[in-house]
């Protein structure tokens, strides 16, 4: 969850606040608390990662089952930076305690990155005007096409320089779509 919704932030923070101390202290049993440590890309991070059984009403997101705090710490050619992030999941405790849920969020942000990301950073999604009728969730789906298509049909890895390229050189797409349907 981002800043953008600062209500359910704050219930998440007042329903985890009881914990905190005791999570603190080491005092909260393993399946509420989890922390992995990772080296790598010339960083470190450790994150830990808090979890509490909420029901829907007491956050007000519908079908809310767990609310969570996740503590990043990266160091980066000797500096360190902290972030301290909050969430919300449908999942119970009972089928993700915080040692299955912390891969979970981790592998969330990878999502983020790898489509949102590129759907509005290459392709403009957030910029785009239509916002009526099914205009949006269409040129969704053409979105997800054409990241589908660069990045699997394509062999390209790099949307930006694809899109690029085949804005320079149309015709190259068109034979190259042509000959992927044909």
């Amino acid at each position: 969850m981002k800043d953008n919704q600062p209500k359910l932030k704050q219930a998440i923070l007042h329903r985890l606040a009881p914990t905190l101390f005791r999570w603190r202290e080491g005092q909260l049993p393993k399946t509420n608390h989890a922390q992995s440590q990772n080296q790598g890309h010339g960083r470190r991070e450790q994150r830990r990662l808090l979890t509490q059984r909420v029901d829907p009403e007491e956050v007000d997101w519908p079908g809310a089952q767990q609310v969570f705090l996740l503590e990043r710490r990266r160091e980066r050619h000797g500096v360190a930076t902290e972030e301290i992030l909050c969430g919300v999941t449908s999942l119970p405790p009972e089928r993700a305690g915080a040692p299955a849920m912390l891969p979970l969020v981790r592998g969330h942000w990878g999502i983020e990155n790898r489509l949102f990301y590129v759907r509005d950073v290459s392709l403009g999604e957030d910029a785009c005007r239509v916002r009526t009728g099914q205009g949006p969730r269409n040129l969704a789906n053409f979105r997800n096409l054409a990241i589908h298509w660069v990045r699997q049909v394509g062999g390209h890895a790099n949307l930006a320089a694809t899109l690029r390229r085949h804005a320079a050189h149309p015709c190259e797409a068109v034979a190259l779509l042509q000959s992927e349907t044909g």
